[in-house]
Formats: structure tokens, C-alpha cells, sequence
């Protein structure tokens, strides 16, 4: 088996980027989690042990539930859906439940936990050091194309945006 060539790899991307034809990139989740925003699992464990009373035992209950489902780490986004699917089949009344959760708790769940994702995120962002972001993204911007240039993202963050913003790029939404 060969070894991963630094160079080879560099030399390569050098070369792909060179020539004038589409070019997208992708940021994921290790983009964010490199700047300081915490991933998925954080964030899960954040908003768990912040939460108190009700609000955490209806967490803990679907958490637990998901985790019989699912053969991985039960994460923010399953605890997220499974809520809205408890909202949905009991109409977000009272007087109906879904794992010991009735529909007006499991809506009061799902606007805490939007609400902790949007706090937690936004003060991550304010320390967040753009630089390295805002270098790459100038770069793309002088790089001569007769295509356009497009950029993917997963992310809860506004990184991405904001760098752009920084540097005054215009953020089309196709």
C-alpha cells in the first residue's frame, strides 16, 4: 500500500485548480470545529447539560429512546426530529403524549434546544478567527473563471458568511 504524498497531492490540486472550468467546494464539519464551533456530539452534550427540570427529562427520555433505534451516538439533530415527529403525532395538544412527552412539552422542547443551538453557535462565531477563512475565500474570489465559483456548506455556523460579508463578496442563493 502506498503512503499519502503531501507533495504529490499538493502538486495535484495546483494543477486541477489552474485550469479555467467549474470549481465547487465543500466545507464540512472539521472547517467549523477547527475555528472553535463546537460539533454535533458537542453540542449535544452542551444543550444536555444545560437543560433542567422537564425540558431535560423529556431530553433524556427520546434520547434514550433513539438509542435503542439507532446503531450509532444519538446526536442533537435525531433528538431534534424525533421531537417534531412527538409534535406532529399528538398535534402539539396536552392532552396527548408520545413517550411520556405530550405534544405542548415536546414544542417547548424543540424551541429550547433552537434556541440553545443559535446562542451557543453565535458566541462561538464572535471569538471565532476568520483569517484563514477570509484569506481562502479572497483568493477564490481574484481567481479568473469563466464559470462560476460555488461553495457548499453543512454547517449551523455562519462562517462562511461571514467571511464573505468581511471581505465584501456578494452571496448569491441559487
Amino acid at each position: 500500500m502506498e503512503k499519502f504524498n503531501v507533495i504529490r497531492e499538493i502538486k495535484e490540486l495546483k494543477n486541477q485548480l489552474s485550469y479555467s472550468k467549474n470549481i465547487g467546494f465543500f466545507f464540512g464539519a472539521g472547517t467549523s470545529t477547527a475555528l472553535g464551533i463546537p460539533n454535533i456530539s458537542n453540542l449535544t452534550d452542551i444543550i444536555e447539560k444545560a437543560l433542567e427540570g422537564d425540558l431535560l427529562k423529556n431530553f433524556q427520555n427520546i434520547k434514550k429512546d433513539l438509542g435503542t433505534l439507532l446503531d450509532r451516538n444519538v446526536n442533537i439533530e435525531d433528538i431534534l426530529n424525533q421531537t417534531r415527529r412527538i409534535r406532529e403525532i399528538t398535534s402539539e395538544r396536552e392532552e396527548k403524549n408520545y413517550l411520556e412527552i405530550n405534544g405542548k412539552s415536546a414544542k417547548e422542547l424543540d424551541v429550547k434546544i433552537c434556541k440553545m443551538i443559535y446562542e451557543i453557535i453565535s458566541e462561538k462565531e464572535k471569538v471565532a478567527n476568520l483569517q484563514n477563512t477570509m484569506k481562502f475565500l479572497a483568493w477564490l474570489n481574484m481567481q479568473n473563471r469563466d464559470f462560476s465559483k460555488e461553495i457548499y456548506t453543512s454547517n449551523y455556523d455562519m462562517i462562511i458568511e461571514k467571511s464573505l460579508e468581511k471581505n465584501s463578496n456578494v452571496i448569491t442563493f441559487n
